[in-house]
């Protein structure tokens, strides 16, 4: 599998939300499953969060090196029954790059099967850049970004900090001796902490 895939250095944003406990925040990753003849076979997308979702939520995902971000918006989950790990490790057994990756995705709780919104006016310029590769077959390169269950647009993704009960602050990084990222929201006083493992390259 092609390493794509931007490396975080240490960086912050802060969302003003409506709910005092903040929207739910999760990982998500988009991974070509590559056959033993090096084709993608599939391209699942999954969303990993600590709360279990209430019902249809849109996620938009946030990349780049530091604040502000790029936002890419957005991203559906409709059917909120969790998955189970190891049946999708089971589906796509024969690349052994996924099995890695997947198995070494930690701080989740649920997992569950994401879309591209079909929204498409919804969608940010680095949505559409993304789609456009994923449309690809011949495009093995993963995506990986920490998300937020709010539909943003380009001028929302601002820079800032604050640790008040209606704003989440994301800070990224690279552990370089354990070769992971890791992702940490804070929202009041309460602490959300994601992390994998860099793609295989």
């Amino acid at each position: 599998m092609k390493k794509i895939y931007a490396c975080f250095l240490w960086s912050a944003l802060s969302f003003s939300c409506a709910a005092t406990d903040g929207p739910t925040v999760g990982l998500l990753e988009q991974i070509p499953v590559i056959d033993q003849e090096y084709k993608v076979a599939a391209r699942p997308i999954y969303i990993f969060t600590k709360k279990r979702l209430a019902g249809p939520t849109l996620f938009t995902g946030m990349i780049g090196n530091y604040a502000p971000f790029t936002p890419v918006c957005c991203y559906s989950v409709i059917d909120t029954s969790p998955l189970e790990l190891m049946q999708e490790i089971k589906k796509y057994s024969y690349d052994e790059d996924f099995v890695r990756h997947m198995k070494g995705i930690k701080g989740y709780t649920y997992m569950y099967s994401a879309l591209a919104s079909k929204d498409r006016s919804k969608w940010t310029s680095m949505m559409s850049t993304i789609m456009r590769k994923s449309a690809n077959p011949d495009d093995g390169s993963p995506f990986s970004a920490p998300v937020l269950a709010e539909a943003l647009s380009n001028t929302q993704m601002l820079p800032g900090a604050g640790h008040g009960p209606e704003r989440t602050v994301l800070r990224t990084r690279y552990d370089k001796q354990s070769d992971r990222m890791i992702f940490t929201f804070q929202q009041g006083t309460q602490k959300i902490e994601f992390s994998e493992p860099t793609f295989a390259h």
